[in-house]
């Protein structure tokens, strides 16, 4: 995969793409499949992610309670719906990573897929150097909405921080520790600066809700807010990305001219999002 939402000294226009063949699948299955909906976003000025606000409005709008949905997938992004949300006042955005520098890290030192539950990040402790060079990446700077992906929040740049300061005898936990407490920090300063300090309730879906250090830092953080899984809402944690996508293909196929607003894209446009590959 890859995701450039910005032009870059190397690609001069916004780019995205999905791994992946919908009309495999769609032979395959013998079901009608949709595929490719980040595209049509950045052709018509968005950056392609976060895309699932659409969705969270339909299904967790709510007349009584503000609540931010956040997913920890690779990236960590989340949606802000106010409670009695009848100005469109709904925000969705990337915060920086979630899992994917963990992920990288346990693969190539520890040879495992992922710091399971967060286990090794709970044994360490935070180095305050690796994470305040960290927080310096001027993703962090920009104001919301924004996206990201693996091709910013790397390996290679974790590397390079650590070799600028001499960090290359951290022990393993450590340094998990430390990626995870990022993924906390920049998730959660950007939730404050949204919803500015009024109440509201955080609900978590994604890999990195599993993730005890992860979800124990948030609700450290927001400990006068109630912070939970998306679970308790009926959606287990791993399937709610799934069903937004399912939502946006079901609008695509059946509302070709009252198409969903993204608000990753102007407020002026609105386009239907998904190529469609038929079984036949």
């Amino acid at each position: 995969m890859q995701h450039i939402p910005h032009p870059t000294p190397f690609y001069n226009r916004p780019s995205t793409l999905q791994i992946g063949d919908a009309d495999h699948l769609a032979l395959k299955t013998g079901i009608i499949t949709f595929s490719d909906f980040r595209q049509k976003n950045i052709a018509a000025g968005g950056e392609g992610a976060p895309l699932a606000v659409y969705g969270d409005k339909i299904l967790y709008s709510s007349q009584t309670e503000t609540r931010v949905l956040v997913n920890l997938g690779g990236i960590a992004n989340f949606t802000f719906l106010p409670k009695n949300n009848t100005k469109n006042f709904e925000i969705t955005t990337d915060t920086g990573p979630a899992n994917t520098l963990i992920d990288q890290y346990c693969k190539k030192h520890l040879h495992i897929s992922h710091d399971k539950g967060g286990a090794m990040a709970l044994q360490g402790k935070v180095n305050t150097i690796l994470l305040k060079e960290c927080k310096l990446h001027p993703f962090f700077q920009k104001s919301v909405p924004k996206s990201t992906g693996q091709e910013t929040f790397h390996l290679g740049w974790i590397e390079e921080i650590m070799k600028t300061n001499h960090l290359s005898f951290l022990p393993h936990e450590d340094i998990l520790t430390t990626l995870s407490q990022l993924t906390v920090e920049t998730l959660c300063e950007e939730i404050t600066k949204v919803t500015k300090n009024n109440p509201f309730s955080v609900y978590v879906s994604g890999g990195g809700s599993h993730n005890k250090y992860i979800m124990s830092g948030i609700t450290k953080y927001f400990m006068s807010n109630k912070v939970e899984t998306i679970d308790v809402l009926g959606m287990p944690s791993e399937a709610k990305e799934a069903v937004i996508f399912a939502i946006l293909a079901n609008e695509a196929l059946f509302k070709i001219h009252n198409p969903p607003k993204i608000s990753a894209a102007p407020k002026s446009i609105e386009v239907s999002l998904g190529k469609i590959s038929f079984p036949w």
